[in-house]
C-alpha cells in the first residue's frame, strides 16, 4: 500500500514539504537515495497529493537528525558569529577578547560533563586559558589565530554531536513538541544512533503497524479469516486505543467488523485513516491543545479533540524541516520565527515556492546591507500576486504556553511599493528595533506612525540614531501615497522639513555657545533640542497641532529667524499630513549635522546580526 499525502492543509503541506527536502538532502549528501526528479523516486509529487513508498520510511530516522545537525551545527554558527574576532572595526580589541573568552567558557561547561578527560577537550582548556591570560596589546595579532584554534577543536565529532543536540532539543525542537519521545530530559545524553532509534520506536514503528492493520482490513479475505486475522494483528498492540477495539470486535460477529470500523474516528487530515491519537501540544506545540482543554477546536465549546492517525503524527514530526527559521524583532528582543508559503496548486509548486524562501534566507549577504527580512518581503509580495498564496509566519515558547502567528495578505498597493526596487528603500532603516516593527505593522496594513514615535522616544534619551527616523517616515510616505491615490506624491517635501529642524538645532548650538561665553553655565545645544524634541514628540503623538505650532513659532523666535510658510501644515495639512511634518522636524532637530549616522547605524546593524544570527 503506496502512502498518500494531500497537502491541501497548510499544516501537512509543512510537513510533505519537510519529507521532500530530507529526500532531496539524502540524495545530494549522503547518496543513499536518487533525488526527486529520478522516475524511481520513493516520493512522487501527483497533481494534488504526494505519494510515498513506506519502504523509505525506516530510512527517514537518519535523514531527519543528520539534517538538523548540518542545518544546526554549533562549529557553523560559533564560526559565523565570531568571523568578526580579531578585526572589527566596531569592537575595541578588549570587547573582541572577552566576546572569545566567554564562547570558549560556555561550551567548556557543557562539555566537561561528558568529555572532560578527552585530549580536545584539554586542548580547548588552554586554548581557553590562553585568551583568557592575552595581554590587550598582543590581542590583535593573536586573537584571530586562538578564534581558528577553538573553532576547529570544536568540530571534533563527539563535540559538534553533543552541542549541537543541546540546541535542536532545547531550542528547536522542544518549542513544536514539548517533552515528549526522545525530548524528555532523563534522554538528553542520547547521541546520533539513540535518537535515530527512539524516534524509529515511536514514531516508524507505529506507523508501520497502522499501514499493516489497513492492508489487512481493505482485503478482499472472508468475513471470518479477515476478522481472526485482524484479532490476532491487534493483539500485538500495546496501544490502549488497539487494545479497546479487540476487547469490543470479540462481542461482535465475523460479519459486523468493517460496520464497527466505519463507526470509528477517522483521523481529520486523512480520512481514508483511522485515529489512534488527538492533535494536542505534543503533535505540535504551536497550534495544539491538551484533549481536556480543547474547548476551541469546536463551535458549541464542548471538549472535542481533533483525532489524528500516526500517519500524521509522522508528518507532523517532521513539520520543522520544511519551515524556514529567521529572526525577527518582538517587543524589545529577537525572537527565531518560522516562515512557510502556502497555496493552491501542486506538491511541487508548494515546494520550490518554500526552496526560494529557503535559499532566500540562508543564502543573503550581510556585508551587503541587503537586509534578509526585506528580501524576504519582496518575495512574499511577488507571490501573493499569484492567486491563493497566503504566508504564515510563527513563533512558540513551549514553557510559557505562547504562540505568536501571523497569516498575511497583502494588499495590492504594498505589492506595487515591494516590486519596484526604485521606489522600495526600506532596507535603510537600518536599526532592526524600528525596521521589524515598521515592517510588521505595514505588513498588516497598520499604520506604523506609533513605532515611529518610539523611535523617537529612544532618540532623545541617547538610545538609537535619528538616520532610521528618516528613512522610516520617508517609506511610510511612499506607502501611504500609494494606498490613497495609487500614485506618489512628492516626498521632498519631507527632507525640505528635515533640513528645517537641522537648522533650528544648528541655531540652539549656536546660540549655547554664545551664552557659555557669557556666563559659567549654559545647557548644551543638544540637551535644548533634546528638551524641545521632547515636548514637539508629546504634541505630535496627542495629534495636538496647536501646540506643536506654539511652539515651533517660539523656537524661531528664539533663535531670530523667520517661521517657512510650509510649517503652516501644521494646521490645515494641505501638502503634507501633520505625523509626517512633526516626524520629519523632530528627526532634523536630534540629528548631528558632524555625525556620520548611515556608517554607525550600519556597524550597529552588523553587530546586532552577529549577536543573533545562528
Amino acid at each position: 500500500m503506496q502512502l498518500k499525502l494531500y497537502m491541501d492543509d497548510y499544516l501537512t503541506a509543512i510537513g510533505g514539504t519537510g519529507l521532500l527536502r530530507l529526500q532531496e538532502w539524502a540524495h545530494l549528501n549522503l547518496g543513499t537515495v536518487v533525488g526527486l526528479q529520478h522516475a524511481d523516486s520513493p516520493i512522487k509529487m501527483k497533481h494534488d497529493h504526494l505519494l510515498v513508498d513506506p519502504s523509505i520510511l525506516t530510512r527517514v530516522p537518519e535523514w531527519y537528525f543528520r539534517f538538523l545537525l548540518e542545518q544546526y551545527s554549533i562549529s557553523k554558527r560559533e564560526e559565523k558569529r565570531l568571523r568578526y574576532i580579531g578585526n572589527s572595526k566596531n569592537q575595541t580589541v578588549k570587547e573582541q577578547k572577552d566576546r572569545l573568552k566567554d564562547s570558549i567558557n560556555e561550551n567548556l561547561k557543557k562539555l566537561s560533563r561528558y568529555f572532560a578527560e578527552t585530549e580536545n577537550y584539554q586542548l580547548m582548556k588552554e586554548c581557553f586559558e590562553q585568551v583568557k591570560k592575552l595581554p590587550d596589546d598582543q590581542a590583535k595579532t593573536s586573537l584571530t589565530d586562538l578564534r581558528d584554534n577553538y573553532l576547529q577543536l570544536l568540530q571534533t565529532d563527539i563535540f559538534e554531536e553533543k552541542l549541537t543536540f543541546n540546541f535542536i532539543r532545547s531550542v528547536v525542537l522542544k518549542n513544536f513538541f514539548g517533552q515528549v519521545s526522545f525530548l524528555q530530559k532523563s534522554l538528553s545524553h542520547y547521541n546520533l544512533q539513540q535518537h535515530i532509534d527512539k524516534m524509529t520506536e515511536d514514531y516508524v514503528r507505529p506507523l508501520l503497524f497502522d499501514l499493516g492493520f489497513h492492508d489487512l482490513l481493505y482485503s478482499s479475505l472472508p468475513d471470518d479469516e479477515k476478522y481472526q486475522a485482524v484479532l490476532q494483528y491487534l493483539a500485538k498492540s500495546e496501544l490502549s486505543i488497539h487494545k479497546r477495539w479487540v476487547r469490543e470486535l470479540k462481542k461482535l460477529k465475523p460479519g459486523n467488523l468493517e460496520a464497527y470500523f466505519r463507526q470509528q474516528l477517522r483521523c481529520v487530515f486523512e480520512e481514508n485513516w483511522l485515529a489512534t491519537d488527538n492533535f494536542e501540544e505534543k503533535s505540535f506545540v504551536p497550534l495544539g491543545v491538551s484533549s481536556g482543554k480543547a474547548y476551541n477546536f469546536a463551535w458549541d465549546l464542548q471538549d472535542s479533540p481533533m483525532p489524528i492517525s500516526t500517519w500524521i503524527r509522522f508528518i507532523l514530526f517532521i513539520s520543522p524541516v520544511g519551515l524556514t527559521p529567521f529572526t525577527k524583532m518582538y517587543k524589545e528582543g529577537f525572537e527565531t520565527y518560522y516562515s512557510f508559503v502556502f497555496r493552491d496548486g501542486s506538491p511541487d509548486l508548494i515546494y520550490r515556492d518554500n526552496e526560494v524562501l529557503r535559499n532566500l534566507e540562508q543564502n543573503e549577504s550581510f556585508e551587503q546591507f541587503i537586509p534578509k527580512i526585506i528580501r524576504r518581503e519582496q518575495h512574499k509580495a511577488k507571490q501573493e500576486s499569484i492567486p491563493g498564496i497566503q504566508i504564515i509566519e510563527f513563533y512558540s515558547e513551549y514553557d510559557n504556553k505562547k504562540t505568536v502567528m501571523h497569516y498575511y495578505h497583502i494588499p495590492q498597493y504594498l505589492l506595487e511599493y515591494f516590486k519596484q526596487d526604485n521606489l522600495n528603500k526600506m532596507h535603510k532603516i537600518y536599526d532592526r528595533s524600528l525596521r521589524d516593527q515598521f515592517l510588521q505593522l505595514v505588513m498588516e496594513s497598520v499604520d506604523p506612525i506609533s513605532t515611529i514615535w518610539v523611535h523617537l522616544q529612544k532618540v532623545i534619551r541617547g538610545k538609537a540614531n535619528a538616520q532610521s527616523t528618516y528613512y522610516a517616515l520617508l517609506e511610510r510616505w511612499k506607502i501611504n501615497s500609494l494606498q490613497e491615490e495609487g500614485t506618489m506624491r512628492n516626498a521632498g517635501l519631507i527632507y525640505v522639513v528635515f533640513k528645517e529642524g537641522k537648522k533650528i538645532r544648528k541655531e540652539l548650538t549656536n546660540l549655547s555657545n554664545e551664552r557659555s561665553e557669557q556666563t559659567d553655565y549654559a545647557s548644551s545645544g543638544n540637551k535644548r533640542a533634546a528638551g524641545i524634541a521632547h515636548r514637539l514628540l508629546n504634541a505630535a503623538k496627542a495629534g495636538n497641532n496647536q501646540q506643536f505650532l506654539d511652539t515651533i513659532i517660539r523656537l524661531y523666535l528664539q533663535v531670530k529667524i523667520p517661521v517657512p510658510s510650509l510649517l503652516l501644515n501644521v494646521l490645515h495639512e494641505k501638502d503634507i499630513d501633520f505625523a509626517t511634518l512633526s516626524g520629519a522636524f523632530i528627526t532634523g532637530l536630534l540629528s548631528d549635522a558632524d555625525y556620520t549616522a548611515v556608517d554607525k547605524t550600519e556597524q550597529s546593524e552588523q553587530q546586532t546580526v552577529q549577536a543573533v544570527n545562528p
